[in-house]
């Protein structure tokens, strides 16, 4: 005899049957419930699933010493998870190569390009002798990636987004100390129609059913204008949204004072780079409000919660982080090409 099914089991399966029923209301009704009942938090799954379901659409490749892999601004249609060995990005210049960054093992080459279906940043050349998968592009971001892959993906994107920002700390050394800048306020309690919400996270990318379920679980905050949100190298437990108002990124540079990097407006999402990058969950920059400011936060046991307890939701806000991550890498790589030459840095 099978072991009796809790409520909280009883309450999902419930919830996949009104959805089914077309009754999308009364099955986010019966999931948010269902979340309030069980508190557990799915374990990681480990990177072998990930390897396997990418090793089953992948064609298997290797490259000598000094090969080239694929070629600057040529068509994306793949992207190459390293197994061996290591791949250089870097951008050829009249000016000399300039480096975009590197792909290990484990990292994958080329994904924010195919991701966004634009010509090739940089070229990848092998280091060493080298191994690796070619994925076509289609078959992950046309169809439907496991949630487990999807957070792979998401974790390497980030780690690669923070090694670009990091090459910023070259031009001008970063201010030392979290004395710089003025610790974080403290959020007020603010209040927003469900519609509201719902609207901020489909301008962040998320189609309506999705937005309105992850919407009901975020805590909305208040900010006001130049208040310290977070700091460069504070640990990271959250992402959110901007709702209203703007939030500004920046880094402070020594001599130099701020640096602004972006001004978020609303639908714009932040702080998702410390929460998914489990190996390094620190802030990379600054953020404060630009304006008076209400903001959507997800904490990370929520979304951990999410993607035990509803993993297409889960799935849904992975795939837009991963194509934000993306645009970021992309905007990135030509702000340091841009500062390299303009420096005489090659």
């Amino acid at each position: 005899m099978s072991p009796p099914e809790d409520f909280a089991s009883r309450l999902k399966r419930a919830a996949r049957a009104a959805e089914e029923a077309g009754l999308t209301a009364e099955a986010d009704e019966l999931l948010r419930l269902a979340f309030d009942v069980d508190e557990s938090v799915a374990p990681h799954a480990s990177s072998n699933r990930v390897f396997s379901e990418i090793a089953e659409i992948a064609r298997p490749g290797s490259a000598n010493k000094g090969d080239r892999i694929y070629e600057a601004a040529a068509p994306s249609p793949d992207f190459f998870l390293v197994v061996e060995g290591r791949l250089a990005i870097e951008r050829v210049t009249p000016m000399g190569p300039q480096a975009l960054g590197e792909a290990g093992p484990g990292d994958f080459a080329g994904a924010a390009d195919a991701l966004l279906a634009i010509p090739r940043l940089g070229q990848a050349v092998a280091v060493e002798d080298s191994r690796f998968f070619a994925i076509p592009s289609a078959e992950i971001f046309g169809g439907a990636p496991s949630p487990e892959l999807g957070d792979y993906l998401l974790r390497r994107l980030a780690r690669h987004l923070r090694a670009l920002n990091d090459e910023f700390v070259k031009f001008f050394p970063t201010e030392t100390g979290k004395g710089s800048i003025d610790g974080p306020a403290a959020a007020s309690p603010a209040e927003l129609p469900a519609e509201e919400k719902s609207k901020a996270f489909t301008e962040g990318g998320l189609g309506a059913p999705d937005a309105g379920v992850l919407a009901s679980f975020c805590r909305e905050e208040a900010y006001r204008q130049g208040a310290v949100i977070f700091r460069e190298g504070d640990e990271g437990h959250s992402l959110s949204v901007v709702a209203r108002g703007a939030v500004r990124i920046s880094r402070r540079i020594a001599g130099a004072g701020e640096e602004a990097f972006a001004i978020l407006e609303p639908g714009a999402i932040f702080g998702e780079m410390a929460v998914f990058e489990t190996d390094s969950p620190l802030r990379s920059a600054d953020a404060i409000a630009h304006s008076d400011c209400t903001l959507l936060t997800l904490d990370r046991p929520v979304i951990d919660r999410l993607r035990r307890e509803a993993p297409e939701k889960a799935a849904a806000l992975t795939a837009t982080l991963c194509r934000l991550a993306a645009r970021r890498i992309a905007d990135t790589s030509e702000r340091l090409v841009r500062w390299r030459m303009m420096a005489g840095m090659f």
